[in-house]
């Protein structure tokens, strides 16, 4: 069975309690049809007052903006190449579960790497 039928029987989305968007940058076909039928399940489900979470990264976030407003055009492009950017986490992130395996001297030394990167 298609991902596409599972999903509209409801019959997947109905045994979770939210869904994460990670990537594809398709604008057409299965995948994309699909994701925009979870995005619709979702709107649904908190438009009726069931909290239904949805967390979208990179290129799954650019997806969820595609479809939010109806739009495959929305996205620019541009030239990303050679652009400096510096890494910044909250406080708070290294208290949650990203980082909650890391030894003592792993903490310090990604600690230590952001002041360096930061700083440069």
């Amino acid at each position: 069975m298609r991902s596409s039928s599972l999903l509209s029987s409801g019959q997947k989305l109905s045994s979770v309690n939210g869904v994460l968007f990670t990537g594809g940058s398709e604008k057409q076909g299965v995948y994309f049809e699909t994701i925009k039928k979870v995005f619709q399940y979702v709107l649904d489900m908190n438009d009726a007052g069931e909290s239904f979470p949805l967390f979208a990264q990179c290129l799954g976030f650019e997806l969820v903006s595609v479809i939010g407003c109806k739009d495959n055009n929305i996205l620019e492009t541009f030239d990303a190449q050679n652009q400096a950017s510096t890494l910044q986490f909250p406080s708070y992130s290294f208290e949650g579960t990203v980082f909650q395996r890391l030894t003592n001297l792993m903490m310090v030394a990604v600690h230590i790497f952001l002041e360096l990167e930061n700083d440069a």
